[in-house]
């Protein structure tokens, strides 16, 4: 199999940059609050709440050990199933829909005054944050584009002796 000279795949990155950007940026600030819940909450919890240290470790570490995994796990099952379906961005679908419901999770999470109102949000909270870190490997992401794949910059169309069409060659990096 071919590969993809570098400068080929810089120039398609800058061609694309929009989308580059978008989903380099986007995943990252969908990593921000998983990682508030695991720097932050705890102290949250003792200071706002009043809870004793060990009884706020307790029920947040309850909550991450099965809200966590639950929601790493739907959101791979999202993206089958929106992949199933039709929808080659599915992986972009399930990222902007955990942002959009996190929005008023992280608020209603955070300004409420009831300690055990709280401590029932972050569940929800913890599983909506875990779900797209199964959307966003960059290569689930960025190779199920059809549009690079059926016509990259790198050759026009080809035809394999068998009459498929070939595969395009691998990327340099």
């Amino acid at each position: 199999s071919r590969v993809m000279p570098f400068g080929q795949v810089v120039g398609y990155v800058t061609q694309n940059r929009r989308l580059f950007i978008a989903h380099f940026f986007g995943f990252a600030l969908l990593a921000v609050p998983i990682t508030t819940t695991l720097i932050w909450v705890h102290v949250y919890f003792t200071r706002v709440h009043g809870f004793e240290p060990a009884a706020a470790a307790l029920q947040l570490g309850t909550i991450l050990i099965f809200a966590s995994p639950a929601g790493v796990y739907f959101g791979g099952w999202l993206v089958d199933l929106l992949q199933r379906r039709g929808y080659p961005d599915a992986t972009f679908r399930v990222g902007i829909g955990v942002g959009v419901v996190l929005l008023p999770l992280s608020y209603l999470a955070t300004t409420t005054t009831d300690a055990q109102m709280a401590l029932w949000l972050f569940g929800p909270f913890v599983f909506t944050a875990s779900v797209s870190i199964a959307a966003a490997p960059l290569f689930a992401a960025l190779q199920s584009l059809k549009t690079f794949w059926a016509s990259p910059p790198c050759c026009p169309k080809r035809r394999s002796i068998r009459g498929g069409r070939t595969p395009p060659p691998r990327p340099a990096f």
